[in-house]
């Protein structure tokens, strides 16, 4: 059942993957022209802007990864390993340490400025939208190894 539902899950992922990053949408540049973001905003501000959207999605996938962590971790691996618990001592930590990581994960998201700005040669929004739609889904795919790593210890361990 659990297989099922990772395959599923992965499934979903991978199309995720290929309607929002491999596939480029095109761009209607009459608005663009209109609202007068054509080429007025630089690369750095268009990144800058970008930001926001990145630092929620990467709270809500460390909310959502934790809680999978939670309910896997508790109908996997406490009925099996009486060591496994999660206090609010735990959460805490988690929480600060996750802090870290989206502090590092921004420190990433500096690179996307700067491959944007030495291959984007030709200034390309569909580029520049693709570039950060891959970088988005790798740092929100990233905390969701916590809860996979919990399905494969159940696997070797107790199964």
């Amino acid at each position: 059942m659990i297989t099922i539902i990772l395959a599923l899950g992965l499934l979903i992922l991978a199309g995720l993957v290929v309607k929002y990053v491999l596939i480029p949408k095109p761009i209607d540049t009459r608005s663009l022209v209109d609202s007068k973001i054509y080429y007025t905003s630089t690369s750095r501000e268009w990144w800058s802007r970008k930001r926001g959207k990145y630092n929620l999605a990467l709270v809500a996938a460390g909310i959502s990864a934790f809680l999978a962590y939670a309910i896997l971790g508790g109908l996997l691996i406490a009925p099996y390993d009486y060591n496994f618990e999660i206090t609010l001592f735990t959460i805490f930590f988690q929480g600060i340490g996750y802090l870290f990581m989206m502090l590092i994960a921004n420190l990433f998201y500096n690179l996307g400025y700067i491959v944007d700005k030495n291959f984007n040669k030709d200034n390309s929004q569909s580029y520049r939208q693709s570039l950060f739609n891959l970088g988005l889904w790798f740092s929100v795919g990233i905390p969701f190894l916590v809860p996979i790593l919990i399905i494969v210890e159940y696997f070797v361990r107790f199964a």
